[in-house]
């Protein structure tokens, strides 16, 4: 069976792309594609459908959303592949592998500079076969913050569990890294509700500091969490005694579990010592049980998040990425270590 591939236009092939999502994804609202196919500060999204060639009718769907990054602070445009779907009974004819090599086309003909993306387990094999590389695994790493994380094995036994709760509390908290290290007597700490100038002060000084990185001005985060579809996030801020921002944590929090999503201080050293003291101690003051990130990249972010009690609880994930060829670009960009990566520069 031959399918047609073809560039989709984003306000003709509107409806069409929505039933393929309402056919294929759980709970995606349908204000996701007005908020990232044509609100995107850095662009409209990129999108590759195919169609079945008895009826016509769209049957899979492959997109790219445009995202800055800074490679040596240098701005390049990457595409985040996102919304690969293919309706089930068409998954074996082979629209798959047409949908990818159209989507890398565009990187190709200079349309994205790179393509990286978090494709699921399934959709891995497609991508490699397309010619896409793994850049690394995703790493997940959570902070208990109260005995009730440990506890719940003992649910059986809730009087036993209620008994050791508060004192297992109290050493849990006095033998954490936050306790004693990472405060900085100038600082302040700040939930605000938005994103300001000050965060694009923050994004200009904090930005050199890492090889590669996503833009993080404010336009860029007001649109990506602020005017987010899919959750509510909130903003933990540190603050100098002359209202310049220091660094900042974008979080979720759900059934007493929070997640970090993004994150940015001016250095890895002692502010970002400062702003984690900071947010531990706010959630555990908030009685949340843990606290969790993903991260791909520099190991010594890793090796900060452990000092503060974070444990690494799954390798699960994968980022690849895509080049042309003939990047003079491509053993830097292929170098795990020199990215940066958290969940908020995902598409979702």
């Amino acid at each position: 069976m031959t399918y047609s591939i073809i560039q989709a236009d984003i306000k003709e092939h509107r409806e069409a792309i929505l039933g393929l999502w309402e056919r294929n994804f759980q709970d995606m609202p349908e204000e996701r594609y007005s908020w990232i196919y044509e609100g995107n500060p850095a662009g409209s999204a990129a999108c590759c459908i195919a169609r079945d060639p008895e009826t016509g009718s769209v049957i899979g769907a492959a997109s790219l959303f445009p995202r800055r990054i800074l490679v040596n602070g240098k701005c390049f445009i990457a595409g985040i592949a996102g919304d690969f779907a293919i309706d089930r009974k068409h998954r074996g004819f082979g629209p798959a592998a047409s949908l990818q090599k159209m989507a890398l086309s565009f990187c190709a003909s200079r349309k994205f500079d790179i393509l990286y993306g978090f494709p699921s387990k399934q959709a891995v094999p497609v991508t490699s076969r397309a010619g896409c590389k793994m850049l690394g695994e995703i790493f997940t790493l959570t902070k208990p913050l109260r005995s009730h994380y440990h506890l719940k094995k003992y649910h059986s036994m809730p009087l036993l569990a209620k008994m050791i709760a508060k004192p297992v509390d109290i050493i849990m908290e006095y033998s954490s890294m936050e306790k004693y290290s990472g405060r900085i007597r100038e600082n302040s700490f700040e939930i605000l509700p938005s994103f300001d100038r000050r965060f694009d002060d923050l994004w200009e000084k904090a930005s050199v500091h890492f090889p590669i990185i996503g833009e993080r001005s404010s336009a860029y985060l007001l649109w990506r969490f602020t005017r987010s579809p899919h959750r509510k996030y909130a903003v933990f801020t540190l603050v100098q005694d002359n209202g310049d921002m220091s660094g900042y944590i974008v979080f979720s929090t759900s059934e007493n579990k929070t997640v970090i999503v993004d994150l940015l201080s001016l250095d890895l050293q002692a502010t970002l010592s400062a702003l984690l003291s900071g947010f531990i101690t706010f959630q555990r003051k908030e009685g949340i049980d843990s606290i969790s990130i993903s991260f791909t990249g520099n190991r010594y972010f890793l090796k900060k998040l452990k000092r503060y009690g974070f444990f690494l609880r799954s390798k699960e994930g994968r980022v690849i990425i895509y080049l042309p060829p003939d990047s003079p670009h491509l053993s830097f960009l292929l170098d795990k270590k020199n990215w940066y990566l958290l969940p908020g520069d995902n598409d979702i």
